[in-house]
């Protein structure tokens, strides 16, 4: 499966040391440029993401689709839907709700961060779920209350509830 990210899934992973679950998770994730160049902002998490090999770049094709797409999102999140779409991707990784809608109604399945540990602590690939989502949301990751609660109480139980994996 062919599998995009935005921006704050790759910023967020990174800061966290996590970006290894990526490769576990789906082998690679592909990033358009204006999403790497969004990470590019912070330095260490550009490093980070450039050395784990599991991002590639890839360019996009439909500059118009992204301009479009830009009157109402950012550049990043313009160009992982268009690259998305350009790529016939299974999943797109983004958190912003109105990217999320927008890549949904192209009928692309999305996946936000939360979603990303969630299944990697399903598949026991991180052991402390309840503290890696306490730390997203220190990093700067905005859940609500209702929603932190209950990632926080379905880690906590011995069966995973794949309601979560949005």
């Amino acid at each position: 499966m062919i599998v995009v990210s935005d921006t704050s899934p790759l910023i967020l992973l990174a800061k966290l040391d996590m970006l290894h679950i990526l490769a576990s998770l789906f082998g690679s994730v592909l990033a358009p440029e204006a999403v790497m160049r969004e990470v590019g902002h912070r330095a260490e998490e550009l490093a980070r993401v450039e050395a784990s090999g599991v991002v590639v770049r890839r360019m996009i094709s439909n500059s118009t689709a992204v301009q479009a797409f830009s009157v109402f999102l950012g550049s990043g999140e313009s160009e992982a839907i268009v690259l998305a779409r350009e790529t016939k991707s299974g999943l797109i990784l983004m958190d912003d709700m109105r990217a999320r809608k927008a890549a949904e109604s192209f009928g692309i399945k999305v996946a936000g961060t939360l979603a990303i540990v969630v299944m990697a602590w399903e598949k026991q690939l991180i052991e402390d779920g309840p503290a890696v989502v306490q730390h997203l949301r220190e990093e700067g990751l905005w859940l609500a209350d209702s929603l932190y609660q209950r990632a926080i109480e379905e880690m906590s139980r011995p069966e995973p509830d794949h309601t979560l994996r949005r």
